[in-house]
């Protein structure tokens, strides 16, 4: 679930991709609270979590933007997620890796060095939340899954995306 709406600015062109710049934070939860997570102000993504491959992106990309931005998060290596121990939700069925990890935690706090395999459910569930079709989000879900482990851990939350254009902004006279 969203508690804001996706406020951004462009701010430049990655890889051919449009990069946003959040202008105030996003916060959000899954699973009714379990997890909680917020993207800062000054947060770059590309909401890239659909693949860039012709027919993939023709049909998916452009959509999903709010659970994409979440997914690009949990993607930073230093990204920190809330985990609500006593919110535990006995209807799900989470990945291997990631039950494993859960059941290492603790006590209810925010961590770091969760599996991507967390990342990607986190993802799905956000996208459920969100109301897409299933038919949407299996398929984004299965895409982040097989395709997405050279992206995770590769930027740091606060990094910005290295752009090749920055967009200008000039001031009206």
């Amino acid at each position: 679930m969203f508690y804001a709406r996706l406020s951004v600015e462009q701010f430049g062109v990655w890889e051919d991709r449009t990069v946003w710049r959040h202008i105030a934070p996003m916060p959000w939860s899954a699973w009714d609270g379990f997890i909680k997570a917020e993207n800062p102000v000054g947060f770059y993504t590309d909401f890239a979590s659909a693949p860039r491959h012709f027919l993939m992106y023709e049909n998916y990309g452009g959509r999903c933007n709010a659970p994409a931005d979440g997914h690009d998060l949990l993607y930073r290596k230093d990204a920190k997620i809330f985990v609500d121990l006593d919110k535990w939700p006995d209807n799900v069925k989470f990945p291997d890796e990631a039950e494993e990890w859960f059941r290492r935690l603790p006590d209810t706090d925010w961590y770091q060095n969760f599996p991507k395999e967390l990342a990607d459910y986190i993802f799905r569930q956000l996208m459920i939340e969100d109301d897409e079709p299933k038919n949407i989000y299996e398929l984004m879900y299965l895409a982040v899954k097989v395709a997405g482990e050279s992206s995770f851990h590769r930027f740091k939350v606060a990094d910005p995306l290295p752009c090749e254009r920055i967009y200008k902004i000039g001031e009206l006279v």
